[in-house]
């Protein structure tokens, strides 16, 4: 299959969405069909292709939908219905511009909603104690490129232990 998206991040309109089963195992998935239109940086691409976002629903996948709808700012309320285009009062994601991200499998497009990495989870941030610490023990190899240079270890002499006189210091881990 000839590459037509290079593997990235892009934005793209939803131009349909909806519900299907895959044709051998019948596994549930939900989808939305989307026009690329836009790298990451917001440059167009050079040729505006439909592609399918398919995420299948099983017990082991169904909290990474939930993600990708959050992402995309839908917010869960009773059923599977809320996003079928057959209910008349369905939330609709078409038109709505969207995150997208590229990954090639093999000789295929894989197509998903881009979404932070770590589902956005809160990182506290070092102190300038902490800044200083790491400066201390590695600032020298980022400065040079070159590994920090260790310590050497002082060679200890093996000295018998009479039974049950076993300190921690004796233990090898």
């Amino acid at each position: 299959m000839p590459q037509f998206y290079q593997e990235g991040a892009y934005s793209g309109t939803v131009i349909e969405q909806g519900f299907g089963e895959s044709k051998e195992k019948k596994t549930p998935f939900f989808f939305l069909k989307v026009k690329v239109e836009a790298t990451e940086d917001g440059q167009p691409v050079d040729k505006q292709y439909e592609r399918t976002v398919t995420r299948y629903i099983t017990e082991t996948t169904v909290e990474y939908l939930a993600e990708d709808l959050k992402a995309l700012g839908f917010q869960w309320n009773d059923s599977f219905s809320d996003l079928h285009p057959l209910n008349p009062k369905h939330h609709s994601f078409v038109g709505q511009s969207i995150p997208l991200y590229c990954k090639w499998e093999g000789e295929y497009e894989r197509w998903q909603i881009s979404r932070p990495l770590g589902g956005g989870q809160q990182v506290d941030q070092l102190g300038s104690a902490e800044m200083r610490k790491l400066d201390n023990m590695f600032g020298k190899a980022m400065k040079g490129g070159a590994p920090a240079a260790s310590k050497p270890v002082a060679a200890r002499q093996s000295q018998p232990v009479a039974a049950g006189n076993i300190g921690d210091d004796d233990l090898p881990f």
